[in-house]
């Protein structure tokens, strides 16, 4: 047999295969049944056969909770006997395959994570991590089923432990956070040292925000740490760098911290002097453009402005190297301040050069001629000027000094402002961006604001520039403020420039354009209420102005509104309603009720308040008028069905700027409430303290609520207790009051009521159903129950049940009369704890309404019961018929059966002949007496005891009745042929009656006839011989000395004698197999030899000793045969002892014998 104990751990929750396998050593076929105790270990097959039998069987492991354990007996019963292979069966949560050792607290499993972390996590993913001790505590699993089911399975692992508490959340730091290096000829890498608090997971985001910054990897984890350290790496790219100095950052980003490693990186160029005299000509370049424009403009003392020009124009001349355009504007400074002879002598010094680079440099040619006809004011060098100037102008040119130039000598340009603001924009549209094209558009706009026709690209950047320099004055920039009434959208420029305007002439027209195009542009930002709010103040009349005044009105402004804003809004309008609460909860604020103000809003305010009652709208405004407007008196059926989630409403700032949800987990709930976060802030119903706030980004990943002011919006528990008492089936309300009775342990039948319905109803978690459903059950136990209940208990799920409720449940229904019912769970799940008296009743009353059908677990059931001594005559009379398993089973139950007088129908028929089929003696006298005294026996039965008995009697496993023999004597009596004759019947009786001192008449003829038969069939065995003596026959092994062994009945045994006097050599051969383990072996022994021998069984390769000995000759000379060898052992004894005419006697006998023999039998 293999396994001789099965002891094997299984996995919870599924059905698991097994097998056991049996052998025949022998070769014997093998045929049998198959028993198991337990009704969870089911045998696929009940019955085996064959020299090697598979008996496979199935756990039913569907719902086995871990830790559980099913103990019980695999009983064999077949034709080698019976035997009994003791089984447990371990329930655990099993992984990949394997059995998981099972972390019983959350403070087992952050150590399992924190020692072998894949092993962890594949539990935290696996389906049996619900199965653990500590996954059964409700606040544990909605933070589990919180954040399972988005985003990273590692991020939701570290967040499961962060929110139990089981770690701390991983702190980073970085040790250096800025950087600072002189450029080398080639690139090069540097690493950053990135430290982190604690063990667990980890995701940094890494960005660059350099061209010349290479990563060498955008994300960092857990794993690039070691020893709580990571060094991350980048390259520095010299194709990326400019001359000078170049800046760049590296970010490193958790939803928890943020660090900026700073960079800076010294070009080599930027040690050159050229670099460096470049960067000083652009520097005071700028500064020369920056004063020749406002000498252009006239906006300062133009002397000043001169000489600082003056100043500029040498710095510029020293720090780069001087060039032709540079003088020339150095002399066209000089003549400014009628500096004739200083200026002629810089255009006398570049005037060959210009000339013969007048195509490679028309802008120092240009103004060259400009220079010359200012000196020599001569009309034909003025002529030639503008000639040149007009033929560059129809090229195509774009040239700033070509325009400047051609604006100044061009008298038609000069004369007529519309020309020449059209000649400013051809340059315009041909791409020339340039200040000096702006402040020529703009000294035009001075002349005649009425140039400025429409609002253009063109036109708002040279106005955006003239702005900026205060070139308009008041009534230009009302002009310009005019055009916001023709604005069809919002544009940016025309805002800077309108904002510029209002501070330098801040009027009420301006102010009015302002809100104009905010308005226009449905500007709603709260950055845009100061413009509002100066509208609203400087009563400036603009349609809608009072509505975006309130829609950007900040959410902690708390003064009271403009009397203006509440007289507009008391009529009609279309505000939507976050904006209406903001101002209606401002009247309740500052005006009291019986005040005019408020009278006038009050029945709008009314509506309102039930218009988003009902619409399910929050906010802290709303909260005011909810509190204002509903009392307890007013809250019917309707308004309860809406306004728990309001009372319950927190508003929840999240300073994560990642953060787009806010996720509410309840343990009374399956599903998370999530709610999006706006601007920092979500709204968020929460009516139980039994919840997990969790956050969400963008990318699906939950995190426990940390750095979140969570504040309640409205606490009224009057209004609370009024809702509940209008509509108690408000999930919100009903399970508040669920978790209030649960938490004071204080269940009436009111509260019993209301669990019925709340576990009857959908969306609860399992876990507070089963909280619910215990206290119902526990309540029921203790109080008893009434017919109202039944439904719901009938109608219970099954699954919510763990081991004690489904006790109690079972003992419910079986204490009510339900017991098909409480029989189909008992099928399923199993009994145990169920107290016997409960299942005895169950299995009385079942085995009645079945009447007394088969029923192959009812059976396994009363057998249960039975063995725990619950039973009556119902019960006792249905295991009778059906029961079948080892004999000492049946045996214990017939024996039962039989002192409570209970019909046993034909058990005592079953196990009797169980008995006799694995040839078991034990209670077989006791069961055969029962049975033929109870019932009429079966003649094959009878034969077969009688079988069995002569069989153990024969092999000496017992001793024999008198009964028995008076049995086999009868029926062999009775057999005519000696064929029939049964072999053990003789052997059995021929062994008895050699064991007998006398024997009657009959025995003596009947033991005649049994050695005749038993002598023809080729029998010999030393009983036959004793017999044969006692009779006085001769039979043909009455000559031999019989030498007897026993054995298996498969064995082979080999006998080594050596005879004495002799050769005394040792002979070997095997023995011969006579019946059923008894070998023989027969010689021939005469007077005065001695027989020494010694018997082996031989296995293969193994030799055994089983027996050895000495047999004496002679010891037939008294027989009373005149067989050959009593013959001649006499006449040895004879001459032994030396009595001659009694020797002559013998050998005259012996010689007469002899010759009859050979005379009367021919050798054929």
């Amino acid at each position: 047999m293999q396994p001789l104990e099965v002891e094997e751990t299984v996995a919870a929750g599924r059905q698991v295969r097994g097998e056991l396998r049996i052998t025949s050593r022998n070769g014997v076929s093998l045929k049998g049944l198959a028993y198991s105790t337990d009704s969870r270990v089911v045998l696929q097959k009940g019955q085996f056969i064959g020299r090697e039998a598979v008996i496979g069987y199935q756990i039913d492991g569907e719902h086995l909770a871990a830790d559980t354990v099913i103990s019980g007996t695999f009983h064999l019963v077949f034709n080698g006997g019976e035997c009994s292979v003791p089984y447990q069966f371990s329930a655990a949560i099993f992984h990949a395959g394997e059995a998981v050792e099972e972390p019983q607290t959350a403070t087992a499993f952050a150590e399992l994570v924190k020692t072998e972390y894949e092993k962890g996590r594949r539990l935290f993913d696996s389906p049996d991590f619900l199965l653990l001790p500590f996954m059964q505590k409700p606040a544990v699993r909605s933070l589990y089923d919180g954040l399972k089911t988005r985003g990273s399975k590692q991020n939701a692992l570290e967040e499961f432990l962060v929110g139990l508490g089981m770690k701390e959340r991983i702190k980073l730091s970085v040790v250096d956070t800025a950087k600072t290096y002189q450029m080398p000829e080639q690139g090069f890498s540097d690493r950053v040292r990135i430290e982190k608090s604690t063990w667990g997971y980890v995701r940094i985001q890494v960005k660059a925000d350099a061209a010349f910054i290479r990563l060498e990897k955008d994300v960092l984890t857990d794993e690039d740490f070691m020893d709580g350290q990571c060094y991350f790496s980048y390259h520095v790219d010299p194709a990326g760098l400019h001359d000078g100095l170049n800046y760049g950052s590296i970010e490193l980003e958790t939803p928890w911290q943020s660090f900026r490693i700073a960079l800076t990186v010294t070009s080599a160029s930027h040690r050159k002097e050229g670099y460096r005299k470049a960067l000083e000509f652009q520097r005071h370049l700028a500064k020369y453009t920056d004063l020749f424009l406002d000498c252009m403009a006239g906006r300062y003392e133009k002397a000043l402005l001169l000489n600082n020009i003056q100043t500029e124009l040498g710095r510029l001349r020293s720090s780069y190297q001087t060039s032709d355009l540079l003088e020339l504007l150095h002399a066209l400074a000089y003549l400014m301040q009628d500096k004739e002879e200083p200026a002629l002598l810089l255009i006398e010094d570049a005037s060959a050069r210009v000339i013969d680079k007048r195509t490679e440099d028309p802008d120092a040619y240009c103004l060259y001629l400009y220079l010359k006809a200012e000196m020599d004011r001569s009309d034909g060098q003025s002529a030639s000027l503008e000639a040149a100037l007009e033929r560059y102008d129809e090229d195509g040119c774009r040239r700033v000094i070509n325009l400047m130039l051609l604006l100044q000598v061009s008298t038609m340009l000069k004369e007529n402002p519309v020309l020449r603001l059209d000649k400013i924009k051809s340059y315009f549209d041909r791409g020339l961006n340039s200040p000096y094209l702006y402040l020529a558009a703009c000294m035009t706009y001075k002349e005649d604001k009425g140039l400025i026709k429409e609002l253009g690209s063109f036109e708002l950047q040279a106005l955006l520039f003239g702005a900026k320099r205060e070139l308009f004055d008041e009534e230009t920039a009302s002009w310009i403020a005019g055009f916001s009434a023709s604005e069809k959208e919002f544009r940016v420029r025309y805002y800077r420039l309108l904002k510029i305007l209002y501070e330098q002439y801040p009027n009420e027209e301006i102010l009015s354009a302002l809100c104009c195009i905010l308005i226009k542009g449905d500007r709603r930002d709260k950055k845009y209420f100061t413009w509002y709010e100066l509208g609203v103040s400087s009563d400036v009349r603009l349609t809608k102005l009072y509505d975006y005044y309130l829609y950007t009105l900040p959410k902690d402004y708390f003064g009271e509104l403009p009397k203006v804003i509440l007289l507009y809004f008391s009529f009609e309008h279309s505000l939507d309603y976050a904006t209406q609460a903001a101002l209606y909860a401002n009247i309740i604020r500052f005006y009291k009720d019986d005040s005019q103000m408020y009278q006038a809003y009050r029945h709008r305010i009314e509506d309102f308040a039930l218009e988003q009652l009902f619409l399910g709208h929050a906010d802290e405004n709303l909260a005011v008028i909810y509190r204002h407007i509903i009392y307890e008196e007013m809250i019917d059926e309707k308004i309860a069905q809406a306004f728990p989630a309001i009372l319950f409403t927190e508003k929840i700032c999240c300073s994560l700027p990642d953060m787009t949800h806010i996720v509410v987990c309840y343990e009374e709930l399956c599903d998370p409430v999530t709610v999006p976060v706006h601007r920092g802030v979500a709204y968020v119903p929460v009516f139980s303290e039994n919840c997990q706030v969790l956050t969400q980004d963008g990318y699906g990943n939950r995190y426990s609520g940390e750095k979140l002011d969570r504040t309640p919006l409205m606490q009224e528990p009057k209004m609370v207790a009024a809702c509940f008492r209008a509509f108690p089936d408000h999930f919100m309300l009903s399970m508040r009051s669920c978790r209030q009775a649960l938490d004071e342990q204080a269940l009436t039948e009111e509260t019993v009521r209301l669990f019925e319905d709340a576990i009857a109803g959908e969306g609860l978690h399992e876990l507070f159903k089963k909280q619910l459903l215990r206290a119902v059950l526990i309540w029921f136990s203790k109080n008893g129950t009434d017919g109202k209940c039944d439904p719901f208990l009938l109608g219970l799920d099954k699954d919510l049940l763990d081991e004690e409720m489904r006790r109690q449940y079972l003992e419910l229904l079986i204490q009510k009369g339900y017991y098909p019912e409480a029989y189909e769970i008992i099928r399923e799940y199993g009994y145990e704890k169920v107290k016997a008296s409960r299942l005895f009743k169950l299995c009385s009353r079942m085995i009645l309404q079945k009447v007394y059908e088969e029923d192959r677990f009812l059976l396994q059931l009363s057998y249960y019961v039975f063995m725990e001594e619950k039973f009556d005559s119902v019960i006792l009379e249905y295991l009778c018929e059906y029961f079948n398993g080892s004999s000492e089973e049946m045996y214990q139950i017939l024996k039962t059966a039989a002192n409570s007088q209970v019909e046993t129908y034909d058990m005592e028929e079953r196990l009797l002949a169980q008995l006799m089929f694995v040839e078991s003696t034990e209670h077989l006298d006791e069961v055969f007496a029962d049975y033929v005294k109870r019932q009429t026996a079966d003649p094959m039965i009878l034969d077969a005891y009688f079988t069995l008995k002569c069989h153990a009697y024969f092999l000496g496993q017992l001793d024999m009745d008198a009964e028995v023999f008076y049995y086999i004597e009868k029926k062999a009596a009775a057999v005519t042929l000696d064929c029939n004759m049964i072999l053990i019947h003789m052997l059995a009786v021929t062994k008895y009656y050699a064991s007998l001192e006398t024997l009657t008449d009959e025995q003596k003829n009947l033991a005649a006839r049994l050695l005749n038969i038993l002598e023809k069939r080729g029998m010999v065995f030393r009983h036959l011989k004793e017999l044969a003596d006692k009779l006085g026959m001769e039979c043909a092994f009455c000559d031999y000395t019989i030498i007897e062994c026993r054995a298996q009945k498969h064995a082979r045994l080999r006998i080594r004698t050596r005879l004495t006097p002799g050769m005394g050599q040792w002979m070997e051969e095997d023995m011969r197999h006579m019946y059923e383990g008894v070998f023989v072996k027969t010689l021939v022994l005469f007077e005065n030899e001695r027989l020494d021998y010694c018997i082996v069984e031989i296995s293969g390769i193994d030799i055994t000793a089983l027996e050895d000995g000495t047999i004496e000759g002679g010891r037939d000379v008294d027989s009373p045969l005149k067989n050959r060898l009593a013959v001649i052992n006499r006449m040895l004894d004879e001459e032994k002892t030396g009595n001659e005419p009694k020797l002559k006697e013998q050998m005259v006998e012996y010689a007469v014998r002899d010759a009859a023999v050979d005379k009367l039998f021919e050798i054929l």
